[in-house]
């Protein structure tokens, strides 16, 4: 539609990608993919939104599955590991980073639940709670990790397990079914939420871009592109996480400060592990990366041309975290031993006496050569969620249709 970036999708294997155009009508949000994300004793676990929700938005239902599928269940489930193409590249978690894209048969897995898989918020035998968090597979997720080794949680008496997920809005369903107890994501997934009154609440900031010098994320293109400056990315192929977020809200703003026509866009999704690939393939002309896929692609000759976040929105909030309304009211205790945990590890993080620990985080937890987790850039870590800057991102999501409303910022952010 007119003012609009188009949006592609497509399966990507290898270093091939088969995009097909999926449109977004005004005010519609990009319908996501099914994503299962392995697990690393072997369980699965289904982490979509769009195709999740329900058309009346209630949050306890599961999406009719396509026809000839089994009903789906979205719990999460121990299954035998199964290894999509694609997986043996991808960057990972202790191993487990590979995103696997898989669809109609993610949804078929019916019926396996093993009765002695854990569950959440679950005592240990160390008599530790256990606590499910989903987080991206990303350098910003090293503060987690270093706080959970540093035992920062232990002393509030919470055995945390990190799982990966693509964005925010694919960890909220299994959010809402109460398979996870938390997630640290890009703000557009509780927005949505927000929109769909899901009851899903921002309880704390994660991390920031910064406002000026080296920022956290970019938009790097390929060396025989040619582009050189914000406008020139009209008109080419440029992938993001995950379509009508902060990613390609903050570059149509950007391109069109520059002087560019944001509409003419090509906008595909591919998940950040994957980018660098694609980029030297070819079948995309710049990627939206944030570290360490940022200094990856530098290193290589790739051309950075802009920090988004920074251009448009100084300081933007980029990771928030979240749970659910119903959680802050019936587990309070467990919300604020969880919050007061995660402030410490955040300000433990920022500590310049604490960036070797945080740094060895990432090694431990990421497949990147020790000179690129040195460098990388970290984000600016921090509890206080800047609602300022969340309202601007909105507005601007109104201005370029991706968004139809504004959300209510104060069901939303329950601030602890």
């Amino acid at each position: 539609p007119p003012g609009h970036a188009s949006r592609e999708r497509g399966h990507r294997c290898g270093r091939r990608a088969v995009p097909s155009p999926a449109r977004v009508r005004a005010g519609a949000t990009p319908r996501q993919r099914s994503v299962v994300q392995p697990i690393h004793d072997g369980r699965q676990i289904l982490l979509t939104f769009d195709a999740w929700v329900t058309d009346h938005g209630h949050h306890r239902g599961v999406r009719p599955p396509r026809s000839g599928s089994s009903p789906a269940d979205p719990s999460i489930r121990r299954l035998p590991t199964h290894h999509h193409p694609c997986s043996g590249r991808a960057s990972s978690m202790k191993k487990v980073m590979a995103l696997g894209l898989i669809a109609a048969t993610a949804i078929a897995l019916t019926g396996c639940t093993d009765s002695d898989a854990s569950t959440p918020s679950e005592k240990t035998s160390g008599e530790l709670r256990k606590v499910r968090v989903a987080a991206l597979p990303i350098t910003e997720t090293a503060a987690l990790w270093g706080g959970i080794k540093a035992g920062i949680f232990a002393e509030r008496g919470l055995q945390v397990e990190v799982l990966p997920a693509q964005g925010g809005a694919q960890a909220i369903p299994a959010l809402l079914n109460g398979d996870i107890d938390f997630a640290i994501g890009q703000p557009f997934g509780p927005i949505r939420a927000d929109l769909r009154n899901l009851g899903v609440v921002i309880i704390g900031n994660y991390a920031s871009s910064y406002a000026d010098g080296d920022d956290i994320n970019a938009v790097v293109a390929s060396a025989k592109s040619g582009i050189k400056r914000p406008a020139d990315l009209a008109g080419k192929r440029v992938s993001v996480n995950s379509l009508g977020a902060a990613g390609d809200v903050t570059i149509m703003a950007t391109v069109e400060k520059d002087g560019g026509d944001p509409s003419t866009i090509k906008f595909v999704e591919v998940a950040f592990p994957d980018a660098p690939a694609q980029l030297e393939a070819g079948n995309i002309d710049a990627a939206w990366v944030p570290e360490p896929f940022v200094t990856q692609l530098k290193s290589r000759g790739d051309t950075f041309v802009v920090a988004p976040y920074q251009a448009v929105v100084p300081g933007l909030t980029t990771l928030t975290t979240i749970t659910t309304r119903e959680r802050t009211e019936k587990d309070a205790t467990l919300v604020a031993d969880f919050s007061a945990a995660m402030r410490k590890t955040l300000e433990w993080a920022k500590d310049p006496a604490n960036e070797t620990a945080v740094r060895q985080a990432i090694k431990d937890n990421l497949q990147l050569p020790a000179p690129v987790a040195e460098s990388v850039k970290l984000p600016a870590f921090g509890w206080q969620v800047d609602r300022s800057s969340l309202q601007t991102l909105a507005e601007l999501a109104r201005k370029y249709k991706v968004l139809d409303q504004q959300p209510n910022f104060d069901r939303l952010i329950h601030q602890q």
